[in-house]
Order: C-alpha cells, then structure tokens, then sequence
C-alpha cells in the first residue's frame, strides 16, 4: 500500500503541476502559434475576411494594439470562417472584428485581448 500511496501523490502532484502549468503556459502557446503566420497564410486570412463582408466598427474609442483588451459592449465580434481555421488551424476558436479604415483585428475570445492586426 505503500507503494500505492507514493504513486498515488506522485500522479496528483504531476497532475496538478500541469494543470497549473497549462494555465499560465496556454496564453502564450496560442499567441505564439497565432504569430507564426506566414506572410501567404497572413495574404489569405485577409482575403477570406474581406469577401465576408462584415459591418466595419467606426467608432472606436480604445487602442487598436496587441494586448489591449477590447471593450465587450462596444465591439460585436465574428467567428473567423471555417476556410481560415482550415488555413491555420492555431485560429479556431479566436473571433475578428473589421475597423473602418480596412484593417483586421484578431482577438482571444477568453481574454478580449487583441492578438493580430491584419492590414
């Protein structure tokens, strides 16, 4: 039993030591795979968005800068088509709004953060 117990604790303690790991770890694995776009795959996001043709924000009142939070009221964010996640995978769950001068911004659905701006 008391081989038991050692494994026991020893499966919990990594258990837990992953858990607490994954979350601080999982933000900057998703940006960083968010980030490693290639300039091609960066061209056809684009695109794609574009033909979608979604109502562009116009009044924007906060930084369009990675890492600032967008306001939840002010912005109505869209699911990024399923042709983009096929593109990179790394956008699935993450949602876009377009501004009114044309530029694409990315953003973490958990965080409201700003994670790209295409133009």
């Amino acid at each position: 039993t008391t081989t038991d117990q050692q494994a026991q604790d020893k499966t919990k303690t990594q258990t837990d030591e992953q858990a607490q790991g994954k979350a601080s770890t999982q933000d900057t694995t998703s940006t960083g795979s968010i980030n490693n776009v290639t300039v091609e795959q960066k061209t056809e996001v684009t695109q794609i968005i574009r033909e979608t043709k979604v109502e562009p924000v116009s009044n924007v009142d906060f930084d369009i800068t990675v890492g600032v939070e967008v306001p939840r009221q002010k912005v109505r964010l869209h699911h990024l088509p399923a042709r983009i996640v096929k593109i990179v995978p790394a956008y699935e769950s993450y949602e876009y709004f377009v501004l009114a001068d044309g530029r694409i911004v990315i953003v973490d659905p958990d965080t409201f953060k700003i994670v790209l701006i295409l133009t």
